[in-house]
């Protein structure tokens, strides 16, 4: 740990000159909060690298937590990793944004090789390092690592090729054992959109629990806290949710989250919040057909609420995504938001 510390000093001052840099390879460096960098691996032994830092610059701005992809080229240097360590956040107005800023590190790796690497934080100044999860860094995929609490520094070290380490843990959705057909993920959507509808109010959040496990969902509730912000869920009677699980179902063409927040004191869960995203992976054969199941889950999502709540009460075009807003006639709403790009969909449901 103390090696990670010094790494860290040393290289906030001689990253501030260009002529610095390539540096000298090493197993790891630490990078402060605030910062752009790009690091080259270089091969040491089978399955294993080091890694040089070819560029650094500060970054002090505060980036939109689901728009990042301006950031990055399509194209980059060959085993190259471009990474942004810094603050994010997103909503529509200035409360939300200060409720929903978190510390983010983003990047995207230009190895053809699914990679595994060790992450430490400090998350005191001048503190000691501790080490963190995460999930890997994938081929040509813009990833996002997050935390609620304040980091000043990140050290990453020993990357490696994923499986390389019999420690490496197992990436839900890589194996295609995991993975289930978007039929599939369709059928249980409607299971769980019947159910949620006639059981919300009084939905109890070990029932919900069990549903999910009986249709095959896999628990990733993450270790730290998950709320949700007002533009989704005002919480006009100000209920305590301070309980969450969410479960994940992966396809080939589509991932889905189902996440459910309760309060601890009655069981009852308050709000339900749903989303479909890209796979990590995507074979180039299948892009085209991605963008395809996106369109067509949407229509299946809209055609599901319009035939239980009828006409959407509220529809907002903004710049990147467009809102709709249903209420059935027992005071359920259904929030569905979608990326114009059909990049994500996001529904939420609840009652007062």
């Amino acid at each position: 740990m103390k090696r990670l510390i010094i790494i860290a000093f040393w290289v906030i001052a001689c990253f501030a000159q260009a002529q610095e840099l390539p540096s000298i390879p090493s197993n790891g460096f630490a990078f402060p909060l605030g910062s752009k960098f790009t690091i080259k691996l270089i091969p040491t032994e089978a399955g294993y690298y080091d890694y040089s830092v070819i560029a650094f610059e500060p970054f002090q701005e505060i980036v939109d937590t689901y728009e990042k992809e301006h950031l990055f080229e399509k194209e980059g240097e060959e085993n190259s990793i471009v990474c942004y360590f810094c603050l994010g956040t997103h909503g529509e107005t200035e409360e939300e944004m200060d409720k929903n800023m978190k510390i983010l590190l983003i990047f995207k790796s230009y190895s053809k090789e699914l990679l595994s690497y060790t992450s430490e934080i400090q998350r005191e100044e001048d503190g000691e390092y501790e080490e963190t999860s995460n999930v890997g860094a994938f081929p040509g995929v813009l990833m996002t690592e997050m935390w609620p609490y304040m980091i000043y520094s990140i050290g990453l070290r020993n990357f490696r090729n994923f499986g390389t380490d019999p420690k490496d843990p197992v990436i839900v959705g890589v194996d295609k054992g995991n993975q289930i057909s978007v039929k599939k993920m369709e059928k249980i959507f409607h299971q769980r959109f019947q159910y949620v509808l006639s059981h919300i109010g009084q939905l109890q959040f070990n029932d919900i629990v069990a549903k999910e496990e009986e249709w095959g969902g896999v628990d990733n509730t993450p270790d730290h806290k998950v709320s949700v912000g007002e533009s989704y869920y005002p919480n006009p009677n100000q209920f305590i949710m301070d309980t969450y699980r969410e479960y994940s179902y992966k396809s080939s063409l589509i991932e889905h989250s189902a996440g459910y927040h309760a309060t601890k004191e009655n069981g009852l869960v308050r709000v339900v919040f749903l989303e479909w995203s890209e796979p990590f992976l995507v074979a180039e054969e299948l892009e085209d057909k991605v963008l395809e199941t996106f369109q067509d889950h949407l229509l299946f999502l809209e055609n599901m609420i319009v035939k239980e709540a009828g006409n959407y009460i509220d529809y907002q075009d903004k710049e990147n995504h467009i809102t709709r807003i249903w209420k059935t006639e027992s005071g359920v709403t259904i929030h569905l938001e979608h990326m114009k790009n059909y990049s994500g969909i996001r529904m939420v449901i609840y009652k007062e």
